[in-house]
C-alpha cells in the first residue's frame, strides 16, 4: 500500500503562512510577455475554467504556476492540485520503485521546476509533505471534491476523453481548473483513434458560450522560452491533417 503523506490541519498552515517564504513570492513573480499570455493571466483571474493549448515553450505551465503561487500567498487558495495523464514510451509509472508519489514526482517536474522558482525548492517540498502542493496521477482525482482550490492540469494532450470529462467536475467552492495541452502530433503519447480528446473537449466546451470558461489558443509567436525555439519548431513541425 502507498504511503500517504502526513497532513497537517488548514488553520496550521494558514498561521505559518506568512512566516514562510511565501511572502516574498511578490518579488519573483512573472508578467506576461504577450498578448496571448496576458489573456491567459487575466483568464485564470477571472474564470472557472482555463484550457491553454499552444506549443511548447509559450508558457503555458510557468504562468498557470507563478498564478497558483502567488494564490497561494494572497490566501486565495488553500490548495494547490499538480495532476496530469501518466503516459510513458518505456516501462509505465506502476513499474518504478517508491510509493505513488515517488513514482510520479519525476513526470511533474516541469511544474516542480517552476515552483522550485517561486518558492523555493525546500518550500516548496514542505508544502508537498503538508499536502498544501498535491501531487496526484490523473486517475487518482476520481472522487475528489476540492473546494477553494486551484488544479492544474499538465500535458493534457495525453489524457483520454473520461479523464478529461472526470477532471472537469472535480472543483468546488472558490476553486479552479487548469488545463495545458499541445495537440500537435508531436507532443502526444497518447494511443487513440479519431479526434484528440483534449481537442474534443475544448470544441465541446465552446459550442456554448460560457462567462466562467475561456480558452486561450498559444501561437509560434508566443514562445518566449529561448528565441531559437520558434526557428526550430517552424522546421521541424509536421503539418497538421
Amino acid at each position: 500500500m502507498a504511503r500517504r503523506l502526513t497532513s497537517t490541519k488548514p488553520t496550521e498552515w494558514q498561521e505559518d503562512r506568512n512566516k514562510s517564504v511565501l511572502a516574498e513570492v511578490a518579488t519573483r513573480m512573472v508578467k506576461p510577455k504577450t498578448k496571448n499570455q496576458a489573456f491567459f493571466w487575466a483568464a485564470m483571474d477571472a474564470k472557472t475554467v482555463i484550457i491553454g493549448e499552444g506549443k511548447p515553450g509559450v508558457g503555458k505551465t510557468y504562468l498557470a504556476c507563478a498564478f497558483a503561487a502567488n494564490g497561494l500567498r494572497e490566501k486565495r487558495f488553500e490548495r494547490v492540485v499538480l495532476t496530469r495523464p501518466i503516459v510513458s514510451c518505456g516501462r509505465g509509472y506502476g513499474y518504478r520503485p517508491g510509493t505513488t508519489l515517488e513514482k510520479v514526482m519525476p513526470t511533474m517536474r516541469p511544474m516542480l521546476d517552476a515552483f522550485y522558482e517561486f518558492l523555493g525548492e525546500a518550500e516548496t517540498h514542505k508544502l508537498i509533505e503538508r499536502r498544501v502542493i498535491d501531487i496526484l496521477p490523473l486517475d487518482d482525482m476520481r472522487g475528489c471534491s476540492l473546494p477553494n482550490s486551484i488544479i492544474l492540469c499538465d500535458e493534457a494532450q495525453n489524457a483520454e476523453y473520461n479523464q478529461l470529462h472526470m477532471l472537469l467536475t472535480r472543483f468546488g467552492k472558490n476553486s479552479k481548473v487548469v488545463l495545458m495541452g499541445d495537440a500537435t502530433k508531436s507532443q502526444i503519447d497518447l494511443s487513440y483513434s479519431g479526434e484528440n480528446p483534449f481537442r474534443k473537449v475544448i470544441r465541446l466546451l465552446t459550442a456554448d458560450k460560457h462567462d466562467q470558461l475561456h480558452v486561450v489558443h498559444f501561437t509560434r509567436a508566443d514562445i518566449q522560452r529561448h528565441p531559437f525555439i520558434q526557428w526550430i519548431d517552424e522546421r521541424l513541425s509536421e503539418p497538421e491533417e
